[in-house]
């Protein structure tokens, strides 16, 4: 906008443009006044190219530049004031006076004709300053052109970056998503002492989730690291009386069903008592383990990631819709409540003498629950459920068993013991081997217990068993 204006300031300025137009008018005679606007002119054109415009500011620019320039030339200064007295300056600076003084001759019989030479020769220098505008342009266009693909290309290089980043992020929340779950499966396969031990040995041996053999290879060997030995371990087997018959008149989905209503009620007595620990159920059989010292409240161990399983719920209680059983006093006004508040009893260090009494003490309590949630069930075939239930107390060996879908598994003759007990005993009752009878009666005489004698026992020969009858003061 200066350099437009300039050339306007000169005009109106008198004193000043003549100051200016003398050192043209010197050089190139009355018609410098043409050199210094297409100089004006030349440095607006240069302004615009190098400012790196977009090339519609540009092309505005440039077009409204040339355009004022033409009205400059025509019309400001006039057509007719284009005289043909340049070329007397112009012969002279050639130094040859011959030309120099033909066309002072010519010029001087014919200045007409000068006069329209000068101004075909100055519509030349227009059509110059056209072209020259229209060069500029399109120089101006290829480089918006290029500018723009320049900054598309960063743009899209910065997109590309963010969206790395962002899907970086999202990558490590989905893996972190997985190791989580992947931990809560663990945590609600296995104990959590032998829980932690897994996941620690898995987040050691492994840098990333991919699978590969070498990264699970510690699974082959498992089983022995994870083995330990237990004393005064208290075994309980549950079994449902006529579960087989059942089972061969009704559809398949009514009998898991089924199942599946009476073990979500087992599993939430389970997880009421922080010393139980579900082992494995075999078909109707449900196994529980007292006093393993690998519970979350007695062992007190904790690994990478904190077990989170309080909102869990088992798959086919979300399928099926079964409901968790909480024992009522107004459903069982008989029943002295007191003796289901096993928690306070519990040693919190296990392996102690005491722990065995108290864990003793926890099955059994689990056992009556047991038979009072099933009285409230019906079978598929309409008959009620009833159930069975076995307990003995002594050492066990327990372990993590395969490398495909590992087991957390108890051996020893515990374990046969307290399913012989369960085999053994009677519908809808408690029988306890008489170990576990002298756990009990040395610390809880308040249990009543029915001494049913001498009961033959496959493998172990004859055994004294006492059958839960009550409690003082029912």
């Amino acid at each position: 906008l200066l350099n437009l204006l300039l050339p306007l300031w000169h005009e109106f300025r008198s004193d000043a443009f003549a100051r200016q137009s003398k050192l043209f008018d010197f050089l190139f005679g009355v018609n410098g006044w043409m050199i210094s606007t297409l100089l004006y002119y030349l440095m607006y054109a240069f302004f615009v190219l190098v400012s790196s415009l977009p090339f519609h500011y540009a092309l505005e620019g440039l077009t409204l530049g040339f355009i004022f320039y033409v009205i400059f030339f025509v019309v400001i200064k006039g057509w007719d004031t284009i005289d043909a007295s340049v070329y007397v300056f112009s012969a002279a600076a050639s130094g040859n006076a011959t030309e120099n003084n033909e066309i002072d001759i010519f010029c001087e019989q014919h200045p007409t004709d000068c006069t329209d030479t000068a101004r075909m020769l100055s519509i030349g220098l227009l059509a110059f300053v056209f072209i020259l505008t229209v060069a500029a342009i399109i120089l101006t266009k290829l480089t918006d052109n290029s500018s723009r693909g320049i900054f598309i290309n960063i743009y899209i290089i910065r997109a590309q970056q963010r969206n790395l980043i962002v899907s970086s992020r999202d990558r490590e929340k989905l893996l972190l998503i997985q190791k989580n779950n992947q931990e809560n499966l663990i945590n609600s396969i296995f104990p959590k002492k032998i829980a932690a031990t897994l996941i620690d040995s898995m987040s050691d041996r492994t840098d990333s989730f991919a699978c590969s053999n070498s990264n699970f290879s510690f699974m082959k060997n498992i089983g022995r690291s994870a083995s330990e030995q237990h004393q005064g371990v208290t075994i309980l087997f549950t079994d449902i009386v006529e579960f087989t018959s059942m089972s061969q008149t009704c559809q398949p989905y009514e009998v898991m069903r089924f199942l599946d209503e009476v073990f979500v009620r087992f599993d939430s007595f389970v997880e009421d008592d922080s010393s139980l620990w579900k082992v494995e159920t075999i078909g109707d059989s449900f196994m529980v383990a007292a006093g393993l010292g690998v519970c979350e409240d007695e062992s007190g161990v904790t690994s990478k990631s904190e077990r989170n399983r309080d909102n869990e719920k088992p798959p086919f209680s979300q399928s099926f819709g079964a409901r968790r059983m909480y024992l009522k006093r107004d459903e069982f006004p008989d029943v002295d409540f007191s003796i289901f508040k096993t928690r306070n009893y519990h040693s919190a260090k296990t392996g102690s003498t005491i722990d065995k009494y108290y864990s003793a003490y926890a099955a059994v309590v689990f056992g009556i629950k047991c038979l009072m949630a099933c009285s409230k069930v019906t079978m598929p075939n309409g008959r009620p459920c009833e159930i069975r239930v076995g307990l003995h107390t002594g050492p066990v060996c327990s372990g993590v068993v395969g490398s495909r879908m590992p087991r957390y598994c108890l051996f020893g003759d515990t374990v046969n013991t307290a399913s012989r007990m369960e085999s053994t005993s009677k519908t809808g009752r408690i029988q306890i081997s008489k170990c576990t009878h002298d756990l009990l009666c040395s610390k809880f005489p308040r249990l009543i217990w029915e001494h049913r004698g001498s009961v033959a026992v496959k493998g172990k020969g004859r055994m004294e068993t006492y059958l839960y009858k009550g409690q003082y003061g029912d």
